[in-house]
């Protein structure tokens, strides 16, 4: 019930955006109402939320209890007590290290590769096409944001679409912690990216994590894990 809310707050939004004078183009409109469409589907089906959810404690305990969070607190997020240790948030031999998620994906003539990460209060900035959209860290925390390229390498256009690419990100902190993206109604989202490419055209996208502010001065190593089809790869970010 709580997921449902949350898809109904954002169905709610698209509404009140489109009526109180915030400029929407048709577009987007149309972009907003598919995916949170989509998403009432998912979660119709016990999809997993990305979503960032407060929490009444300011630190998490360890790995003893049988259910997950979304934000990486000052000591990793909870995880079911009969985990391996894919799924606490360590790296195993089973993981290969990639470079480029359209080859794990199968996405021919495509790549998809990792530009950079920055930590800030909320995100976009203001100046980029979704400003209509604003995510905001909860006090104490802070929003990573991982940029990707998305680029057509070949003499073809290419029809990208990962929102229904049934693929799983999670931001491993310090080989040990781990949180899910957020999520969000960004058409730039990488989950939820869909669009066309001509031959040579790039685009970014972007996966956005809620993680503890104290966390971010002592991240050693951050890597994504990407699980598709029952596989899961790692993704080297610093």
């Amino acid at each position: 019930m709580k997921h449902l809310r949350y898809m109904l707050a954002i169905l709610s939004l698209a509404f009140l955006l489109t009526g109180c004078g915030t400029e929407i183009s048709e577009e987007q409109n149309r972009i907003m109402a598919e995916y949170a469409a989509d998403l009432l589907l998912k979660y119709d089906a016990n999809y997993q939320s990305r979503l960032v959810e407060p929490e009444d404690e300011s630190e998490f305990q360890d790995t003893t209890e049988d259910t997950t969070e979304n934000t990486i607190g000052d000591s990793g997020t909870e995880e079911p007590a009969a985990s391996t240790e894919a799924e606490s948030g360590r790296t195993d031999d089973t993981e290969a290290s990639i470079s480029n998620i359209a080859d794990v994906l199968g996405l021919e003539g495509l790549s998809i590769t990792y530009a950079d990460c920055t930590f800030v209060d909320s995100y976009p900035d203001g100046e980029s096409g979704e400003a209509f959209v604003d995510l905001n860290a909860e006090e104490g925390c802070k929003l990573a944001v991982l940029r990707f390229h998305i680029q057509n390498q070949s003499s073809q256009d290419r029809e990208v679409d990962l929102l229904h690419a049934k693929v799983d990100y999670q931001l491993l902190v310090n080989g040990s912690k781990n949180v899910k993206p957020m999520l969000t109604i960004l058409t730039e989202d990488l989950g939820t990216f869909q669009s066309t490419l001509s031959p040579d055209q790039e685009q970014s996208a972007v996966l956005v994590f809620e993680v503890s502010e104290s966390l971010v001065n002592e991240i050693d190593t951050l890597n994504l894990r990407i699980t598709y089809q029952e596989q899961g790869y790692v993704m080297h970010v610093q």
